[in-house]
């Protein structure tokens, strides 16, 4: 039997999240919350203060309310006692507070195979792969009860009701839930088989197909019940009858009258640039989830000629629709993207604010590194922004990373090296002053690769450009940057207690690669951390032999 997989939501079942949020809800409430109180998931909607929950969330989110959250009573060792299944963390929290989560769990040394953040309370456990679900909330439970999964609902004020779907217990505590999975074996074993020959039925019906090159038949067999309705069930289909070459513009064009999300997810893995503009006019349609397919279509297909139609949809009532126009834009990656998702970062909207951040480093990457975006590779005529259009974006970037929560400082952070501008080194340099030590370890990361970044640039300018020497492009590339500032900054983190530290200043180090670095790095020889010393002698090692002549890198900026 294959090894099962369990899902757990996080509050309410592995952290007890309303004890550490209750004297928040209290102040406002002027009276004592207890979880008798929420009478509902919705606790703005059970408490009556729907129109101030925004606002307190963000009040919780930055602060460290979701860190010092107590465990649910039984909960760690009911985790302990299930460790030899394979389990997962399926959560509505929104992912900027992913670097508080994280937090918890090492604190609680709770180990799992994945953490999973989800929009909208949208957890499609199908999708997942789960066997079991163990949950607090009515409404998910509901959901996939038709999913023919063991299903715990783990007794809570907000969801007791008289009557559960058919393959949902009820759990009033983590020893009823332990004693539940390990009751059910014998039925995800039985599942299992099930599963198999509904595979084996699926294989057979649509390589059928496959062969005889029939699109229409496909399609007409997708839209079966059997299936449903994601139009996601159609993506392994349609890839399988690109490779075997079948003109799909056509049968898909008509397949936008009958199933609108369905045609507009094939038209996004077919990436004919062409048919965006048979797309365009559904960013106008009255169905959200319409307007989120067809710009999830549009930034699949990368028309860049087109980022006009996207940009307005950043303003979308629907925030998942703006969020998915930020990463449209971030895939597009033209100049006129950055400046678009430049704005972004300033909607006051956590997803589409962490998505703007996260699409600027991609575009980043696909411009500055060995890979360029696949736009370009599919439209040669793609116009890549050059580093300094990046400038655009440094402001907000710095803002976010002086004033917000953890997990946007540190998704900032890894944009402003992905895009590696000298500017950058200064803001970067003060945070390492947080007290945060994952905000620390990447902004030193970050100052290694901009350090890199200038350095290689410079360099391989000077070999294009014979009337420039090569050691006054280096003597430019160290004018942009304290060189020495930098290695002294990061020489002090040679020090610190947490050995990951140590390594990512090796690292960066390493990256710096100037004769400030060299000092350092001998120092860290003698790290009473086996891994470090290692890091260090390899770092000493990558600048003597570095495709960049030593003594060239070497150079003293003073």
């Amino acid at each position: 039997m294959k090894q099962i997989t369990i899902a757990f939501d996080i509050d309410g079942i592995i952290i007890d999240l309303i004890s550490a949020i209750s004297p928040i809800l209290s102040q406002e409430c002027k009276h004592h919350i207890s979880e008798d109180d929420i009478y509902c998931h919705d606790i703005g909607k059970a408490l009556g203060i729907s129109e101030k929950m925004p606002a307190i969330w963000d009040d919780i989110y930055r602060r460290n309310v979701l860190i010092e959250a107590p465990p649910v009573k039984g909960a760690i060792d009911g985790l302990n006692r299930l460790h030899v299944y394979k389990i997962v963390f399926i959560t509505s929290r929104p992912e900027c507070t992913k670097a508080q989560t994280e937090q918890w769990f090492e604190m609680h040394q709770i180990s799992h195979e994945n953490l999973i953040f989800v929009k909208n309370r949208d957890k499609n456990i199908e999708e997942q792969f789960i066997d079991i679900l163990v949950e607090d909330d009515l409404e998910q439970v509901n959901k996939n009860s038709e999913n023919e999964l063991l299903t715990i609902l783990l007794d809570r004020p907000w969801n007791r009701c008289e009557i559960l779907p058919n393959g949902v217990k009820r759990a009033y505590d983590w020893d009823e839930i332990v004693e539940v999975v390990l009751s059910y074996r014998s039925k995800i074993a039985n599942k299992d088989n099930h599963n198999a020959k509904a595979k084996h039925r699926f294989a057979e019906e649509l390589w059928e197909l496959i062969e005889k090159k029939d699109i229409n038949g496909l399609i007409d067999w997708y839209t079966k019940a059997f299936w449903g309705k994601d139009p996601k069930k159609l993506s392994t289909a349609i890839k399988a009858l690109i490779e075997v070459d079948v003109d799909l513009v056509q049968p898909i064009s008509k397949l936008l009258d009958r199933d609108v999300e369905a045609a507009l997810y094939a038209f996004s893995e077919i990436g004919i640039p062409d048919e965006s503009k048979l797309i365009v006019k559904y960013l106008k349609s009255d169905n959200s989830r319409v307007r989120e397919a067809a710009v999830n279509a549009i930034g699949k297909i990368g028309d860049n000629l087109i980022i006009d139609q996207l940009i307005p949809i950043l303003d979308d009532t629907n925030p998942y629709v703006r969020e998915a126009a930020v990463v449209a834009l971030g895939k597009i990656g033209s100049p006129g993207a950055i400046f678009a998702l430049a704005n972004a970062m300033k909607i006051n909207n956590y997803n589409v604010k962490l998505s703007a951040i996260k699409a600027l480093g991609e575009i980043a990457i696909w411009c500055f590194k060995d890979s360029p975006p696949f736009h370009k590779r599919r439209n040669p005529n793609l116009t890549l922004p050059n580093r300094d259009i990046f400038e655009k974006a440094m402001e907000p970037l710095n803002d976010i990373m002086r004033h917000e929560l953890p997990g946007f400082q540190i998704a900032a952070i890894n944009t402003l090296g992905d895009i590696g501008l000298s500017q950058s080194i200064n803001p970067l340099l003060e945070i390492l002053e947080n007290n945060n030590e994952e905000v620390q370890k990447a902004a030193i990361a970050a100052i290694g690769k901009v350090c890199q970044a200038r350095e290689f640039e410079r360099y391989f300018e000077a070999i294009e450009n014979t009337d420039k020497p090569i050691d006054e492009a280096f003597f430019e590339a160290y004018k942009e940057i304290d060189i020495q500032r930098v290695s002294d900054s990061l020489r002090m983190f040679l020090n610190h207690s947490n050995p990951k530290i140590r390594m990512a200043a090796v690292d960066a180090l390493r990256e710096v690669g100037a004769k400030s670095s060299v000092g350092p790095l001998t120092e860290a020889l003698s790290d009473h951390d086996k891994e470090v010393r290692n890091a260090a002698q390899k770092a000493l090692e990558t600048i003597q032999n570095s495709v960049i002549p030593f003594s060239r890198r070497c150079i003293d900026a003073s």
